[in-house]
């Protein structure tokens, strides 16, 4: 576990996103991937000279995927340094867009959002947390398997990862 997790968790703050935030939301999921160190994650391969042609059709798309997903901010004090939305079933919670600024990278911020998902299904007596991740984000792969995530499913560009929280009866 990251030393710095400790020292930065109690300046973080999680708070969910304001109708008038969306758009917002949506830049900073767009930029934050687009800085990923794997250029190939936000566009499954499209050229990154592109980038600027797609981001409207991004948003949009964006938008309408998490139309019913819950979305949150992550912020460090005054600084917003990271995102991700949720979809919570009757016995899981689905976690989309986990997305750290760069400059704020490999400081526990991913690991602090994750513990905070884990005690929220652990209140909510759900069963599993779930994550979708695309195959060739490594950083991600990377955390999901050190936080205890298994990988159940695999489609063509992404793989599905589940964490038991608690046995069903």
């Amino acid at each position: 576990m990251n030393t710095n997790y400790g020292k930065l968790s109690r300046f973080l703050q999680i708070s969910p996103v304001k109708n008038t935030e969306l758009l917002l939301f949506s830049l900073l999921v767009f930029n934050f991937f687009k800085t990923n160190k794997n250029k190939n994650i936000l566009l499954l391969g499209i050229p990154e000279i592109v980038n600027p042609l797609i981001i409207v059709p991004y948003i949009f798309k964006l938008g309408f995927l998490n139309f019913r997903r819950k979305r949150y901010f992550v912020r460090l004090k005054n600084h917003l340094v990271g995102t991700f939305s949720i979809v919570e079933a009757s016995n899981s919670i689905h976690i989309y867009s986990l997305t750290v600024g760069p400059q704020w990278r490999k400081l526990g911020i991913a690991t602090f959002i994750l513990s905070c998902l884990e005690a929220q299904a652990i209140r909510k007596n759900k069963t599993w947390l779930e994550v979708s991740v695309h195959k060739t984000n490594n950083p991600a792969l990377r955390l999901y398997t050190n936080f205890g995530f298994i990988k159940i499913q695999e489609s063509r560009w992404f793989f599905l990862f589940r964490k038991l929280i608690r046995k069903s009866l």
